[in-house]
């Protein structure tokens, strides 16, 4: 199968099953339960919509923080294990879905961060096929 017709394929499929077959492509960026203290922001961005992270992520497992900063949090690990949180920063508005944004990708190192960035580029070109850097 060609990759075109892959990407075609993708657009048409349930959600779940999407995240199914990202998988067994080996693009193996994960939601963790594991501790993000002491993670940061090292200025990895990734500008996509909500509606393609909770498509490839799932639903993110934290909402509002308590200063209100950011409205939704991802907490994952690439698939060397390295713990990453993607989330928005300082939107202070209610967005919509389908709104392309900037995303910040907070980790414990930049390398982390640069990594799962490139790992979430895959997952996006592989379910959408498209990315924007």
């Amino acid at each position: 199968m060609n990759t075109g017709a892959l990407r075609c394929l993708f657009v048409c499929l349930p959600k779940d099953l999407v995240v199914y077959l990202i998988k067994l492509k080996n693009i193996n960026m994960k939601k963790s339960d594991k501790n993000t203290g002491g993670t940061s922001f090292h200025k990895t961005t990734i500008t996509c919509t909500q509606h393609q992270l909770e498509t490839i992520l799932g639903a993110p497992q934290h909402g509002v923080s308590g200063d209100e900063k950011c409205q939704m949090e991802w907490v994952c690990e690439t698939k060397d294990g390295a713990v990453v949180t993607i989330y928005d920063w300082k939107e202070y508005r209610k967005l919509d879905r389908n709104e392309m944004i900037e995303w910040h990708i907070g980790g414990f190192k930049w390398l982390d961060t640069y990594t799962a960035k490139k790992e979430l580029v895959e997952m996006m070109i592989e379910t959408f096929g498209i990315a924007k850097l």
